[in-house]
């Protein structure tokens, strides 16, 4: 028995430092090169950057590549990204990943506005972090998560944000791009940054997307600046909130805009009829 798993390890291992299948890269976004740090993990494309950053810094470097530091939300996405990087014989200690409390000190918050639910913080880290020793930085400026590696387990340790010596490596995720139609996908917080092109009835909760769906009917759109432009097709949108959309829908009918601002208006409506519609 010992014998096999050692076998099962190695064959993991080997697929892991492949990069896994070309197919089941073959929907991770087109711009990524495929080697050894790129893989697939359920839904998502996770690229393994072994450059060092600070924590802002590597959060712009994976948006200008279309994704966002990685979002750990259970024990199998912890166990994948620990396995990977001990395949990849990973020489960083400090890896980044995008949980952070710097709106509200010990209200851990993902990167896509989601709060941390699950974790796995090193007893004393995260939300129990009571400060250190004299002299060391306290808990208040510690906001942002990476996993350790000279952590036996990979917990989670909360650090500084940037400084000197602050920069590790970190993980970038992506959405996995598809070619088919889908219908009632639920998109929160910062994703995607374009909308879909087909299906019906997409929810979109917060910042995103810059675009808007080309096509499908009944999507509702909430919060601001969603979507900055309004979709070029389909019936029966909804859009509640401020900045959203930026540009009336081109197509459709029985679009409904609630906002309490004058410069947005249904396809149907001109600003002097909607500014005297919002008096009522």
């Amino acid at each position: 028995m010992e014998v096999f798993c050692k076998v099962a390890i190695f064959i993991l291992a080997v697929f892991l430092l492949l990069g896994g299948t070309e197919s089941s890269l073959s929907s991770c976004p087109s711009t990524l090169t495929r080697n050894q740090y790129l893989h697939e993990f359920r839904g998502f494309c996770l690229e393994f950057i072994h450059a060092e950053r600070t924590w802002d810094a590597a959060r712009t470097d994976c948006n200008s590549r279309g994704g966002d530091l990685v979002e750990i939300g259970d024990q199998g996405t912890q166990d994948f990204v620990l396995t990977t990087l001990r395949a990849l014989n990973w020489d960083r200690h400090g890896v980044w990943i995008g949980a952070t409390d710097h709106d509200t000190e010990r209200k851990w918050m993902w990167v896509s506005g989601r709060e941390v639910t699950w974790s796995y913080w090193q007893p004393g880290e995260g939300p129990q972090h009571t400060g250190g020793f004299l002299f060391a930085p306290s808990s208040d400026s510690e906001d942002c998560a990476q996993i350790r590696l000279d952590d036996a387990l990979g917990r989670w340790h909360d650090y500084r944000c940037s400084g000197i010596g602050i920069h590790y490596s970190y993980i970038c995720q992506y959405f996995k791009a598809t070619t088919e139609t889908v219908t009632g996908q639920i998109f929160t917080g910062s994703f995607p940054s374009a909308a879909p092109t087909g299906g019906n009835g997409h929810q979109f909760t917060g910042s995103f997307p810059s675009a808007a769906p080309t096509g499908g009917n009944g999507h509702q759109f909430t919060g601001s600046q969603n979507p900055s432009a309004a979709p070029t097709g389909g019936d029966g949108h909804e859009f509640t909130g401020s900045h959203n959309p930026s540009a009336a829908p081109t197509d459709g009918v029985d679009s409904t805009v609630q906002f309490s601002t004058e410069y947005y208006v249904d396809a149907h409506t001109s600003i002097s009829q909607y500014d005297e519609m919002s008096d009522d």
